[in-house]
Order: structure tokens, then sequence, then C-alpha cells
């Protein structure tokens, strides 16, 4: 009897002391937030390295129109910085080299929308969409000058 007591003491030993060598296993680290570029749905310790959809936009860029209508302005340079106010807006400075004031723009994934605004408020409205793909953003876009002619227009923009 005191055999068998001694077995199940030793093979409960052996057991909890594998639950516990499982639960103590090495943590990975990684992407935690499920909204990232790089989520790791096996991370479980967050390493800071998360990679929002819209940080693949920010920077400065050489940019070009191709317009319906003249004059479209060549050889310019836009910038793209993040919005303070919503996290998935991104700010495009000097958009066609046109506007004073920043133009907002809503990010998806790699894609981005410009809602109709008035960015100066001087009576210019634009809207449209853009993308991007490697380190090059395409943006396809409508200007109205009050009620006057309606202006389309592609600006291709290289980092």
């Amino acid at each position: 009897m005191t055999k068998n007591i001694i077995k199940f003491g030793l093979w409960a030993l052996i057991i909890s002391g594998s639950f516990a060598l499982s639960s103590c296993g090495a943590k990975i680290e990684g992407c935690t937030d499920p909204t990232a570029e790089n989520y790791n749905p096996d991370a479980d310790l967050e390493d800071a390295s998360c990679i929002t959809q819209r940080q693949k936009f920010l920077g400065l860029y050489s940019a070009g129109d191709a317009c319906n209508l003249p004059p479209a302005p060549q050889g310019y340079f836009m910038e793209v910085r993040k919005s303070n106010w919503n996290l998935d807006d991104i700010l495009l400075f000097n958009l066609s080299d046109r506007f004073f004031n920043p133009v907002v723009a809503t990010v998806n994934r790699t894609s981005f929308t410009i809602e109709r605004q008035d960015p100066d408020a001087n009576g210019t409205y634009i809207q449209g969409t853009g993308s991007i793909a490697g380190n090059e953003i395409t943006i396809q876009y409508e200007l109205r000058y009050g009620s006057n002619a309606l202006k389309v227009c592609i600006i291709n923009m290289v980092k």
C-alpha cells in the first residue's frame, strides 16, 4: 500500500511539473494591435513595432499632375503628414501646388478618400481618391471653382 501511495505521489509531481513548465514558455514579442498592418496574432508581448495603416503614406514626395483643363502644375513637392484629430486621417500639404492649407484624407488600408472640402475657404472645392503601391501614391481628384467648370486631374507622387 505504501508503494502505491509513493507511485501516486510521483505521478502527481510529474503531471503538475509538466503543467508548470508548459505555462512558463517564452513570450512571443510582436505587434498586438489587431488593426495594425503587421499584427501578429501569436504575439503576447507588445514590442512597439506596430505599423498603423496611415504610416506608410507619410513623407515628402515629388509630384506632377495631368488634368483635363490647363494649366496643370508640373514638378512640385507634396508632404503627407498624420492628422492629430483622427487616427485614420492624413493631411496632404501643397496638394496640386494649389492649396495653402492641407487637404484631409481618410485612409483605409492602401487607399484613401478625400471628401468634398474647401481647404482654403475660397470657393475651390476638391474631392477624390488615392492609393499607394510601394513608394508611389496616385491621386485622382476633381476641382470645382464655385459654379465654374469641373477640372479632373491625376497626381503621381514618388517618395
